[in-house]
């Protein structure tokens, strides 16, 4: 089946951003365009630190300091639209002792001194290398001459080169490692050895039902972004992850709108049991009925999708937990990996942005060449074999029908439209999406269709308490076309076994059937047994998590966190049995 599309997204932005964007992105590498994103903040007399976060929201940069030098709890003001990254800096640190600097997607905070002269006056070249302890170069280690803004960064093979007054101090740290300084004494080569630092493993990221340390997570995870995942006309997420994720296996067990997924971690690990992995939305499990359960199990809802709830749209990162440290974390249910999938979250500006993206496309069979016999190539076969006893070909060559063109739907409709609106502020965060997915398949009476809506809010009630929500409510409802048999009624097989002479419809231009008398095959028309045979999944799913966080003391954090996940399901199939008698 190949699938075409089109889309078109609406955003809230002014014009002349916009074209500044394309320009940029047509002519300048990919971190100059970064540096020339547009930012928003308005933030008066806040903590230096909620301009951090707010910067880190919007683009990918990442801020590095020492505590002992920089203070981020001293109080700023910025205001700024569609404004670069170095202006945002600009604004906020002028009125303080903090200076900044860039490397690619890093920015370096130190504070702000006039540059030490040496006490002889003379500048001296120092050049030399930074490695760990097994002589592996550490690339993007910050070089820092202490008691100034002097620096710079090492390159792919660790080495730096750096003019600085003879005597000079320097302070060589990078993420993970102890600071150490080093004082030079002559201008000869210096190697730097870097030792971890294993306080660094004590920090937390965000895994799943909260925050692990580093240091449970020391085997592989992959991590893969919303915006690298390919949401072109896609109805689970799944669809996006294939080829994205290094390990994860992807197969489609059905080729039906909304069809199941089967989804490997590193393969199959059992030959009986499930090999399925543990998908956590929002710090949440997902109940494993929801899980595809392929083969024809037309009655079991599963043969939907595990994750068609989601609109992949709202999929702000998606973490793939690969190896047995993820069942230190999750348990026994974690064997098989697990698949940590993150909801967007509002972003720090002025005004909300509101978002509006419309896609439209179709969907066709890949292969149409089926090399199928016409009416006359069947009149000659049939008269050279002895099978033309009792029939009128003369009537019957006044008729030629391509089943291919009857059973199959020639570019089926694929439409999609949502709608989200995001802001955040000191206190209040939010995330509201609604929208609207419909896809018919290429076989007659196969679609299929989802609503669904979703509120993720974080309030800030107080100094000592935060409370939030993430929500989403879903409606599914898919119609499968019977698939599974080699018989005369289902679709694959339908165009093989129909002859060319045999007219799907009547002279009025009704269907022809059996009961009717105006069908001519030896079997019940498949067009009329695919509608009245219909097989029907409904879905209604809501899934929400509520929390409170309390901050009695400082550096001391209580939460509580409330989950709920309500799915129910039904499914309709409606049989003929005199229909089923027809089938060869």
């Amino acid at each position: 089946m190949g699938t075409y599309w089109s889309q078109n997204a609406l955003t809230r932005c002014p014009k002349r951003l916009c074209l500044l964007l394309l320009l940029i992105a047509g002519i300048f590498p990919l971190a100059s365009h970064a540096q020339n994103a547009g930012i928003n903040i308005k933030l008066t007399d806040k903590p230096l630190s909620a301009f951090i976060q707010s910067i880190e929201q919007q683009t990918d940069f990442k801020f590095f300091y020492e505590q002992q030098q920089v203070d981020v709890k001293q109080h700023v003001t910025v205001n700024v639209r569609n404004a670069s990254i170095n202006a945002a800096l600009e604004q906020a640190l002028r009125n303080t002792n903090i200076a900044y600097s860039i490397s690619e997607k890093r920015i370096l905070l130190t504070q702000k001194q006039d540059n030490a002269p040496s006490q002889s006056g003379k500048v001296i070249l120092a050049k030399g290398q930074v490695t760990d302890k097994n002589s592996i170069p550490v690339i993007g280690a910050n070089i820092l001459v202490k008691g100034s803004t002097l620096g710079c960064i090492t390159d792919i093979d660790g080495n730096y080169s750096l003019e600085v007054p003879t005597g000079s101090t320097l302070v060589v740290s990078y993420i993970g490692y102890t600071t150490q300084e080093v004082t030079l004494k002559n201008n000869k080569f210096r190697q730097i050895v870097l030792e971890e630092d294993s306080k660094m493993l004590d920090d937390v990221v965000v895994v799943g039902y909260g925050t692990v340390k580093k240091r449970d997570l020391t085997g592989s995870v992959s991590s893969v972004k919303g915006d690298d995942l390919n949401l072109n006309g896609v109805s689970s997420i799944g669809h996006a992850l294939e080829g994205k994720a290094a390990g994860l296996y992807i197969r489609q067990n059905s080729a039906q709108p909304g069809g199941g997924l089967d989804i490997l971690v590193r393969g199959a690990g059992s030959v009986n049991a499930s090999n399925d992995p543990l998908y956590i939305v929002d710090g949440f499990p997902i109940a494993k009925l929801d899980q595809a359960s392929g083969g024809d199990a037309k009655m079991d809802p599963g043969t939907q999708g595990i994750l068609n709830f989601l609109n992949p749209n709202d999929v702000e990162s998606i973490e793939v937990l690969k190896d047995a440290s993820a069942t230190s974390i999750y348990g026994a249910r974690a064997a098989n990996g697990v698949v940590v999938i993150t909801s967007k979250r509002g972003l720090a500006m002025d005004k909300a942005k509101i978002t509006l993206r419309a896609q439209y496309g179709f969907s066709e069979l890949a292969q149409t060449n089926w090399k199928m016999m016409n009416t006359d190539e069947r009149i000659q076969f049939e008269k050279e074999v002895g099978l033309d006893t009792g029939k009128d070909y003369n009537l019957l060559s006044k008729v030629n029908v391509n089943w291919l063109d009857e059973v199959f739907n020639d570019r089926a409709p694929l439409q999609s439209y949502e709608l989200s609106i995001n802001r955040a502020t000191d206190r209040l965060n939010y995330y509201v999406s609604g929208g609207f997915y419909d896809q018919d398949g290429i076989a007659q009476n196969s679609t299929f269709r989802r609503y669904n809506i979703r509120t993720n809010a974080d309030v800030k009630a107080g100094k000592w308490l935060k409370v939030g929500t993430n929500t989403m409510a879903a409606y599914e409802e898919a119609q499968q076309a019977d698939d599974g048999s080699y018989t005369t009624v289902t679709p694959i097989s339908a165009c093989r076994f129909m002859l060319p002479y045999w007219n799907p419809y009547a002279k009025e231009g009704s269907l022809a059937s059996l009961s009717a008398g105006n069908w001519a095959g030896t079997s019940e028309n498949p067009i009329v047994y695919m509608g009245l045979n219909p097989i029907k999944n409904k879905k209604y799913k809501v899934l929400s998590t509520m929390y409170a966080e309390i901050y009695p003391i400082e550096n001391l954090t209580i939460r509580t966190q409330f989950g709920a996940d309500f799915t129910h399901s039904t499914a309709f199939l409606q049989s003929f049995q005199r229909l089923v008698e027809c089938i060869l």
